[in-house]
């Protein structure tokens, strides 16, 4: 790509001196020439053969404008006519001579569709008469079906004069050609296929890009694609292919679409110039200059529709879009020279279209030789300047996916990294882990075997000092002070020997041994319960209600005779001596309840949450009754059989357990 940047200077140095030559050489005036017509040519344009006289009131009469030939008011020129955006009424005169030899029948075409009213004055028998055509007038009924203005002349041997009158709100430029009937059916052939190529070159290009931008979420593809559907339909109305061939009942009249037209075009293809260039990264001032003087020119063309003042405005915004598209090429050449591919490419691409305009322009000032395809050269030039762009979108996008591809294995290859290094970190900690949960579990193990081996000791000295405190208890000599203190003894053994089950029973389930189930009758153990606690020396009463038939539970008797023994005592335990504790079975469905109450002191509302939390007790409890793992143990040995505690006390009234255990 660098060795491109030289020819990209003398390729702007060109067209530089190019545009200047344009403005400096004045045109060059002639004296009448009469258009001699030849047989062997079958084309015949009359740039140089043509004089032009400018009406600038509109007031002039057709016999006014004659009389004015005579006088020779009208002015020769040796190009074709154009005097840009004028208000007034042009008027064209020229003369043909026809050898006898040469055919009478020729066509005359006066190029440019968008002109609004194209009459000729030709002089028959009957004087002269007139033909109107343009685009103000509808094409049907016409002799030619051409989307330009075509006259079919019938020539009379020797010299016949013709005026056309020319008043549009358009350009005026207008291209006079005569033609032979063949020659111009060859011309006309060329010609729509040609734009009828073009056409769907550019409906292609357009559906591309729309598919494009829709796969690769790329906003260059959806710009250019909105850059063509603009420049695509301002072409369709000013060439008069629309009307052509849709309505050719109507006439043309797009001067307010095309006024509308032409900003969206100059606001399209600044926005495809900063994407392609990247204006806002290679040049962040200018950038901030540029769009919103393109939106504010933009936005002035389209209410100038709207508030009527379009016509003085259009000639001005032809001279803005040229500014607008000599700033693009000069920015576009200065990021080239700073490296911008996406500027160098862009030069190619509108050198592309302003050969095409500049060939056009030189052709209509008479500068260069009028061959068949000089008015299609524009179009010839837009072709060449949408594949070069096609080229240039599509070099811009893979640039973008070969950074967006880097980018992404770049990042692939962090995450690869990062992954394994968080693999590493994982399976270290995992390691840590296990290594933590195997000392955890030797560490429950030995205190598991240390509780079971402290209470196996204590079991026998324990057993001992209860049956010598109760033999001697029994002695009939006993003092009634020795008695109650054997009985104190007795009492501090009972507890201690609860304490150590329970210690035992917790450390059996924390370390999560399989239950030894079997079938257990859960009223008999609750009796048997019961019977121990008289044994001990508990005279309270317990009422039992138990309607229903003798419920099986198929579960560990130790565990659910520790279960049932908590509840019994607690309840014993936490109510006066003369209340009752009640102990009912109900046998639901496929789960036996079974509810203990007392009336003792009830547990406070703001202790319930917490009543079976190891080691809490209760703030009403009395102090040395406990070591706070009841209840605890309680719940997990109703869970380990499938079922559930739930309590519901009230300070004051007393205390209800209900315990749910599936019936096997």
């Amino acid at each position: 790509m660098t060795n491109i940047l030289p020819h990209i200077r003398r390729f702007a140095l060109l067209w530089s001196c190019l545009l200047l030559l344009a403005g400096l050489v004045p045109p060059v005036f002639a004296a009448e020439v009469t258009v001699e017509l030849v047989a062997e040519q079958g084309r015949q344009p009359l740039v140089g053969k043509l004089q032009r006289y400018y009406d600038a009131s509109n007031e002039r009469s057709f016999d006014e404008i004659v009389q004015l030939a005579r006088d020779g008011k009208f002015s020769s020129i040796d190009r074709n006519d154009g005097l840009g955006y004028v208000p007034g009424t042009i008027w064209l005169r020229f003369s043909v001579e026809r050898a006898p030899d040469v055919p009478s029948s020729w066509w005359l075409e006066v190029r440019r569709p968008a002109l609004d009213e194209v009459d000729l004055f030709l002089h028959g028998p009957d004087g002269w008469r007139r033909i109107e055509q343009g685009d103000n007038r509808p094409w049907a009924g016409r002799e030619v079906r051409n989307r330009n203005s075509v006259f079919v002349l019938d020539l009379a041997p020797g010299v016949s004069e013709y005026f056309v009158r020319i008043h549009t709100t358009s350009s005026s430029a207008a291209r006079l050609t005569l033609w032979q009937p063949a020659a111009f059916a060859s011309y006309a052939a060329l010609d729509m296929v040609l734009v009828s190529g073009f056409a769907t070159a550019i409906v292609v290009i357009i559906l591309i890009n729309l598919l494009m931008a829709a796969y690769l979420r790329e906003r260059l593809y959806l710009i250019y694609s909105l850059n063509l559907l603009v420049f695509a339909g301002m072409m369709f109305l000013v060439e008069g292919l629309l009307h052509f061939v849709a309505m050719p009942a109507e006439p043309l009249r797009v001067e307010a679409w095309v006024s509308l037209f032409h900003p969206l075009v100059m606001l399209t293809i600044a926005f495809l110039f900063r994407e392609i260039v990247a204006l806002w990264e290679s040049a962040p001032t200018i950038d901030r200059i540029y769009l919103p003087s393109v939106l504010l020119i933009c936005g002035l063309g389209l209410l100038a529709v709207p508030l009527g003042f379009s016509d003085s405005l259009k000639p001005w915004l032809w001279k803005l879009f040229l500014v607008e598209v000599a700033i693009n090429i000069g920015l576009a050449t200065w990021l080239s020279i700073r490296g911008n591919r996406g500027a160098r490419f862009y030069l190619l691409a509108f050198g592309a279209l302003l050969l095409g305009g500049v060939f056009s322009i030189l052709g209509n000032l008479g500068w260069l030789p009028d061959p068949a395809l000089g008015p299609v050269m524009p179009l010839i030039g837009s072709l060449l300047h949408m594949v070069l762009m096609q080229m240039t979108v599509n070099d811009r996008v893979l640039t973008a996916k070969r950074a967006y591809d880097l980018a992404r294995e770049q990042a692939l290859a962090a995450e690869k990294r990062a992954t394994e290094g968080l693999n590493r970190e994982v399976a270290q900690r995992t390691q840590a882990l296990e290594t933590a949960l195997a000392s955890e579990h030797r560490v429950a193990e030995q205190q598991s075997l240390f509780v079971r081996l402290i209470s196996h000791e204590f079991r026998t000295p324990l057993a001992i000092i209860d049956a010598s405190a109760r033999s001697i208890s029994m002695l009939p000599t006993l003092p009634d002070e020795a008695a109650s203190r054997c009985g104190n003894i007795r009492q501090a053994t009972r507890r201690l020997g609860e304490m150590l089950e329970k210690c035992v029973a917790d450390s059996r389930l924390d370390t999560d041994l399989p239950l030894e189930r079997e079938p257990v009758a859960v009223t008999d153990l609750v009796a048997s319960l019961r019977g121990q606690l008289l044994l001990e020396g508990v005279e309270r009463e317990v009422l039992f209600h138990c309607p229903a038939p003798e419920t099986v539970v198929f579960g560990d008797p130790v565990l659910l005779q520790i279960l049932f023994g908590n509840l019994l005592s607690n309840a014993l335990k936490y109510s006066p001596e003369e209340s009752v504790v009640s102990v009912d079975f109900l046998h639901e469905s496929n789960v036996l309840r079974v509810i203990v109450s007392d009336r003792g002191c009830g547990i406070p509302a703001t202790e319930l949450p917490h009543v079976f939390d190891k080691f809490m007790r209760g703030s009403n409890s009395a102090p040395n009754t406990g070591l706070g793992l009841g209840l605890p143990l309680t719940r997990r040995i109703a869970e380990l059989h499938e079922g559930s505690v739930q309590i519901d006390s009230e300070p004051g009234k007393g205390t209800r357990v209900i315990v749910l255990l599936p019936i096997a």
